[in-house]
């Protein structure tokens, strides 16, 4: 499994109610601000994490928009 799947699968298990391709894309574009913000080429050691909060943020601000 790659690391776009686990994380795209981490957070459908958290939240309910959530299009998975909305997910999915939402993560891949939190993947690279991640990766642009650190300069680094993959993700390494524990940078999923932000991925993850990140995708979440951007979930939350936009249905607040």
């Amino acid at each position: 499994m790659d690391q776009l799947t686990e994380i795209v699968s981490a957070l459908s298990t958290r939240l309910e109610n959530v299009n998975n391709a909305l997910l999915t894309e939402l993560v891949k574009e939190s993947i690279a601000q991640v990766l642009d913000y650190t300069g680094q080429k993959k993700l390494v050691g524990s940078m999923d994490i932000y991925v993850k909060k990140v995708g979440i943020e951007t979930l939350y601000m936009d249905a607040i928009d």
